[in-house]
């Protein structure tokens, strides 16, 4: 769960990630695959825009990776059901998801809300829409902010407040500096 909310996955590419695909030390995840159901059949093939995209992790959330990961050799699965086989979204919700959700409070929230979870995260602690896109797997940030531009609301403001700090560092003792241009007849004379 932490994944899908820091990480941005859908829960098709979280389905289908690999051991191979989890840099622990450098808290990178490699999205490379994407589980699909398809009449109670799971099909594994690219991600949805078709781009391999790898993406930072939280440290916290590596190292929870880290444990889940102890005896997988490289094309196991990261996520199996207690009878080591795939994850199916319906039985996941069912058996882990949906209680959660409701002991925290959340009754109702889906695995692919996470999603806009990790997005408003990202956009809270400063993230760019173009690192967003990139996050979330978006094939342009133009869809990021199809789906996402009503968290980017407080962008002006946010920029203002970092120009008047700026100008507050570049102001000296004695108050803003001052250049005075010449006149364009007095610079021809010198």
């Amino acid at each position: 769960m932490r994944l899908l909310a820091y990480g941005g996955l859908r829960f098709g590419e979280a389905v289908a990630l690999r051991a191979k695909h989890v840099d622990v030390l450098r808290a990178r995840v490699t999205i490379a695959e994407s589980a699909t159901e398809i009449g109670g059949k799971l099909t594994f093939t690219t991600p949805k825009t078709h781009a391999v995209r790898t993406i930072s992790v939280p440290r916290s959330v590596a190292e929870l990776l880290a444990h889940g990961l102890a005896g997988k050799a490289p094309e196991d699965l990261v996520f199996q059901s207690s009878r080591g086989s795939a994850l199916r979204e319906g039985n996941w919700r069912r058996d882990v998801f949906d209680d959660a959700a409701k002991n925290a409070g959340l009754a109702g929230l889906t695995p692919h809300a996470l999603r806009h979870t990790a997005a408003s995260l990202a956009i809270s602690a400063g993230a760019h829409v173009v690192a967003v896109a990139r996050l979330l797997g978006h094939a342009s940030p133009n869809v990021t902010l199809g789906v996402y531009s009503h968290l980017f609301e407080n962008d002006l403001d946010d920029v203002a407040a970092r120009l008047d700090a700026a100008a507050e560092v570049s102001r000296t003792d004695r108050g803003p500096k001052v250049v005075e241009l010449e006149p364009e007849r007095e610079r021809r004379r010198a």
